[in-house]
């Protein structure tokens, strides 16, 4: 805590080079990066939930969870790259949500987590 301390008030402090290093260089930018992907998943979980009726209806009802899982093991079962593995999961997510929305189309007033119906 000293050091981003003497780092914001622009005061000498009395750490160790390496223990700088450490911090600024490694453990700094890994909680930065922490803190904006928590933040990112928090609004899309939040979007995620907005578009429910019910704010308590879990992403598996909709099945994007099963979906992004078949699409990430297709991914992988082709041996594709990681980008490509994150590609079908999201592209497995959207056709699931999708397939369960056009689904439920059919029997409107029957589903309680979708208000496409």
């Amino acid at each position: 805590m000293n050091l981003l301390i003497s780092k914001i008030t622009g005061s000498p402090h009395t750490l160790p080079a390496n223990v700088e290093t450490v911090v600024m260089q490694v453990r700094g930018p890994r909680v930065l990066a922490a803190l904006v992907v928590g933040a990112a998943l928090a609004a899309a979980g939040t979007a995620y939930r907005g578009c429910s009726a019910t704010r308590w209806c879990p992403p598996d009802i909709l099945g994007v969870s099963t979906g992004a899982a078949l699409g990430a093991v297709l991914g992988i079962f082709f041996s594709q790259n990681v980008f490509l593995i994150q590609i079908f999961a999201f592209a497995g997510g959207l056709a699931a949500v999708g397939w369960s929305t056009g689904s439920a189309r059919g029997c409107a007033g029957t589903t309680r987590c979708s208000h496409w119906c």
